[in-house]
């Protein structure tokens, strides 16, 4: 049509990723966690009014959002648990893994049962 402009190339990203969404990351991270992520998100938001700090901004958001993602994760809770016990000689292994973890756990319910 006459006068329409026609767009030559458009982007395969998502106008916009809720997986970083602020709002959603906060509703899932756990009560004790929201007080650091204010925190944290006012300071990342304040800095980011500069260019070069915007992409520090969108790091603390996927860096949250990934944690939210663990803390939801019922394995990851448990294997802080065992972790911070003291009571296995892979405790070490098993905080810095959740997965390795669970299925550390899965084997002593299956030995154990």
């Amino acid at each position: 049509m006459p006068g329409w402009a026609t767009v030559a190339a458009m982007s395969a990203q998502p106008v916009n990723d809720f997986r970083y969404d602020p709002q959603a990351i906060l509703q899932a991270l756990p009560e004790q966690w929201r007080e650091v992520f204010l925190a944290e998100y006012e300071q990342a938001v304040s800095a980011a009014r500069r260019p070069e700090q915007f992409g520090a901004l969108y790091t603390m958001l996927r860096r949250l959002a990934l944690q939210a993602e663990r803390y939801a994760d019922p394995a990851y809770g448990r294997a802080r648990l065992l972790a911070g016990s003291g009571g296995s000689a892979g405790a070490g292994v098993e905080q810095a893994h959740p997965v390795l973890a669970s299925l550390i756990e899965q084997e002593r319910a299956r030995r154990a049962g």
